[in-house]
């Protein structure tokens, strides 16, 4: 995966160890995370510091993601920032409610390590910004210049999905999790 030159990221996730354990992979990943237990929290944050992207789960307390969507995407500085919602509720019911209010593409838990990278690189480096039908379950792809593009996922990478899911349970700081991009033809 292409390196960026500074990699911020906003992490907003209520569940402390999630928050934390995040934090440490992304670390490790080369990102410098700054982390924020709600949406206050993270309006706060945002005062003093400008991220490349914003990590937020939709379900939090005092301010729930959709309304923190909202409130930066009319604000003029923060509307720029792109926003990778994570939310349990994988339908796309929910997708449509989270790009609605701004959000630029959508993940569900659990999730992998690729599929967080890949989402956080595409939407860093402008490829993916508001790109995501609510229509469906998609994953990236690589055409043959290296491109990526989104695409009805196989029955082989839903597979390892599923497995992977399970793995985060054992141990996601852990880097088992490879990126396995396909080639379209």
């Amino acid at each position: 995966m292409p390196q960026l030159l500074s990699k911020k990221i906003l992490v907003v996730e209520d569940t402390s160890d999630l928050r934390e354990m995040l934090g440490r992979v992304l670390a490790a990943r080369g990102w410098d995370p700054i982390l924020a237990e709600s949406g206050q929290k993270a309006l706060d944050r945002l005062e003093r510091e400008t991220p490349n992207v914003i990590l937020m789960d939709m379900q939090m307390p005092d301010m729930n993601g959709i309304q923190l969507a909202t409130i930066l995407k009319k604000h003029p500085v923060y509307r720029s920032i792109p926003i990778l919602a994570v939310t349990a509720f994988p339908d796309h019911i929910a997708r449509q409610h989270c790009l609605a209010a701004g959000c630029n593409d959508f993940i569900s838990k659990p999730f992998s390590l690729a599929t967080l990278e890949t989402s956080l690189f595409s939407l860093v480096s402008g490829e993916a910004l508001n790109t995501i039908a609510a229509t469906g379950p998609t994953e990236f792809v690589s055409n043959r210049k290296g491109k990526f593009a989104r695409s009805r996922p196989t029955i082989k990478s839903v597979l390892t999905r599923v497995r992977a899911a399970f793995s985060i349970d054992r141990g996601m700081a852990e880097s088992r999790f490879p990126v396995k991009i396909t080639t379209a033809r």
